[in-house]
Formats: structure tokens, sequence, C-alpha cells
């Protein structure tokens, strides 16, 4: 068989553009990093920030800023093109209400908490041990025999 033309192709697609987090950069479009969103499909999405089409830095390459989305499903992906805080408003991608916000920060916290019960306890069952290790070389005379100096021959 030929050898296949063209080779691999590397990368898969090319990043475009950095992804901004600050409010200055986020806030025009109506939301904040890490804020949640409801979208037109009905799930709620986390704001990663906005990335730009254009040049951040000119009026134009500004009015191309997308907002970036992290889905329940994890994907990462933008909004339509060319929405401004109130075309996102219409579109349907609001912000999700305080008590949405209230609820993820709990169940981060409830999350943690787990955490570090579980690592407590291994802690607990780590001392356990080697308490019990420690009691039971003490009840059988510490397992050693001691010599009765340096150099001293077993006879």
């Amino acid at each position: 068989m030929p050898p296949k033309k063209g080779g691999k192709k590397k990368g898969g697609k090319a990043k475009k553009g950095k992804l901004w987090t600050t409010d200055d950069r986020v806030g025009p479009l109506g939301h904040r990093a890490g804020d949640l969103c409801l979208t037109p499909l009905g799930a709620t999405c986390e704001v990663l920030g906005v990335k730009y089409d254009g040049d951040p830095t000119t009026e134009e390459g500004r009015a191309t800023a997308r907002l970036w989305l992290r889905w329940p499903s994890g994907y990462e992906g933008p909004t339509e093109p060319g929405l401004s805080a109130e075309g996102l408003v219409e579109a349907g991608y609001v912000r999700a209400p305080e008590s949405a916000h209230l609820l993820r920060a709990a169940d981060a916290w409830r999350e943690r908490q787990r955490i570090l019960e579980e690592k407590w306890e291994g802690y607990e069952t780590a001392l356990r041990l080697r308490a019990d290790a420690l009691a039971a070389t003490a009840v059988t005379g510490g397992g050693k025999k001691k010599s009765k100096g340096k150099g001293a021959k077993a006879a």
C-alpha cells in the first residue's frame, strides 16, 4: 500500500485569543467571572470570562466580545457572537438569582467538610493502629533482646 499523503495534523483547534476574567472586561456584558448564568436552554452554567474575536484594545475589537461559559457537562464554549449585555438578556442569558450562588457556596463548603472528615478518620485510624502496635510491643517485652555491650557475642 502506498504511504498516505499529508501526514498527521498537529494540535487540534487553534486557541483564539486570551480568556479575560477581570470585571472591567466581563462587566460590560452584565456578568462577572464565576457567576452562574441561566441559558435559553434552561441549563445553569458558570461564567468563565470573555474572549475577543478582534483586538480588545480597539473599539471594534471590544464589540466582538463573547461570553464563555462552562456547561454542566463540563463543556466550555462561547455564547452567540456579537451580543451586548442587552443582547445577552434578550437571547436568554441572565444571571442566576443570588439564592443559586448561595446554594453553590454551601455545597462547596459541605464537600470540603466531607473531604476533611475523611482525612481526619484516616488520621485517627493510623493513630489507633500505632497505639495498638506500641501496646503489643510493651506487653511482649519489646520484642528485641538487649546486648550486654559493644562487641559482646552470644554464647
